[in-house]
């Protein structure tokens, strides 16, 4: 790996953390109880015969339900290399036992996204919620696959090529500001490890030359973001 790739990888992880929005600083029992009653309301309309969108709602719900819960968690296996509480030991127990995708990734050591659920839920209706279960189905895997090389992925290529289209279709959808942002740095990363990893010449070609093309224009529409940096290091790794 490059020293300007060793720099951008690093830049990527100062950056990841602008992402994060928790709901719960510890889960207490009161947390645990809504949570339970809140992941059973859910399975119940997504095993149901209830229309596509209100299933696509469900699942949506039950995407923001594992991210938030799963903040929490991976703030204790940060800490203390496990989860601490009974409150939430036994709630990832129920939740497990209900069929709640709340798991720790084998990868990564932490638990991962809600990104099942926004992908069940872009299947059945890809504007739920106004097109943020597709945000959040692309952030969740981008930041989930990430490796210490930010142009390699753990994604296969099928998704990769999955979450390239789905960057593609939100930036010409209407996006809060902010959304709009990560999904343009997302599209560039994601892009080049496309490139990257594409299996024939032309293919990887196509992406290497969009993703700069994108980059550029990055660079000159948010010249204060803290995101510009990682942008110019991988734009000048190639």
């Amino acid at each position: 790996m490059s020293l300007a790739r060793s720099v951008a990888g690093l830049m990527l992880s100062a950056v990841v953390g602008l992402s994060s929005a928790g709901a719960h600083d510890l889960i207490t029992d009161g947390v645990a109880q809504d949570a339970l009653r809140r992941a059973d309301a859910d399975l119940k309309i997504v095993r149901s015969d209830a229309s596509a969108r209100t299933r696509a709602g469900a699942y949506y719900d039950l995407g923001r339900l594992v991210d938030e819960l799963r903040e929490v968690l991976n703030r204790d296996l940060d800490a203390h290399g496990e989860v601490r509480g009974l409150a939430s030991l036994q709630l990832v127990s129920r939740l497990q036992a209900m069929g709640v995708k709340l798991v720790v990734d084998r990868g990564s050591g932490r638990f991962g996204s809600g990104d099942a659920y926004y992908a069940q839920a872009v299947r059945l209706a890809r504007d739920v919620h106004d097109g943020d279960a597709a945000f959040r189905l692309l952030q969740g895997r981008f930041y989930d696959s990430l490796r210490p090389d930010p142009l390699d992925t753990r994604l296969p290529w099928r998704e990769l090529e999955q979450q390239v289209t789905l960057a593609a279709w939100l930036l010409r959808s209407p996006q809060p500001a902010e959304a709009r942002e990560e999904t343009a740095f997302i599209a560039i990363v994601q892009g080049l490890q496309a490139a990257r990893a594409a299996p024939d010449v032309k293919r990887a070609r196509a992406f290497a030359e969009e993703a700069r093309r994108a980059g550029q224009a990055f660079v000159e529409r948010y010249p204060d973001s803290m995101r510009r940096a990682t942008v110019e290091a991988l734009l000048g790794s190639r």
